[in-house]
């Protein structure tokens, strides 16, 4: 099933480069995306339109628009272990959270879009794509957007590389 997803996923992300002619299939930042796509539907992987920042958000938005170049990564074919549980938590709690949370609100976010939390696993999972195009690394690009240089800690390529591969893998929770 997660192999499906993922296949769906690729494929929506090609046809929707193809479709806008290459809109949005450059190396724009998320405050483009953001102030170029105004207030709009958010489709998550599930492909219904959800909020990513939930009840009381500022704004929703389309998660499929490409904001950075898509990784390459690939799901190795012996399948993966990495899991939400396992590693990612752990990334996003090391790197993310301290702008990207809940919790944090105001000139804390350091620009971070209300709508961009990864306090949970669903959070992660309306917005992986957008996570890749501008963290990950893969055969095709290294994202190095997020964390912002300003960031006092910042992933390694490899922790960069397990993160593409979990998205890859269809970013399974456990």
């Amino acid at each position: 099933m997660a192999s499906t997803r993922n296949v769906n996923r690729k494929l929506g992300l090609a046809l929707l480069c193809v479709v806008t002619m290459g809109f949005g299939c450059d190396d724009d930042s998320a405050a483009d995306h953001d102030a170029a796509h105004g207030d709009h539907d958010h489709t998550g992987s599930s492909g219904s339109a959800s909020s990513a920042a939930g009840a009381g958000g500022e704004h929703e938005h389309d998660a499929t628009t490409m904001v950075g170049p898509l990784t390459g990564a690939k799901c190795p074919s012996t399948g993966s272990t990495l899991t939400y549980e396992n590693f990612a938590k752990q990334f996003f709690s090391d790197y993310c959270l301290s702008c990207h949370s809940e919790k944090v609100s105001g000139a804390a976010r350091n620009g971070a879009p209300a709508d961009h939390n990864f306090d949970t696993f669903a959070d992660i999972d309306l917005l992986h794509m957008h996570i890749d195009q501008l963290a990950g690394s893969g055969a095709s690009a290294t994202n190095t957007k997020m964390p912002p240089m300003a960031a006092a800690k910042k992933p390694s390529l490899e922790e960069r590389q397990k993160l593409s591969e979990w998205i890859a893998c269809g970013n399974p929770e456990k």
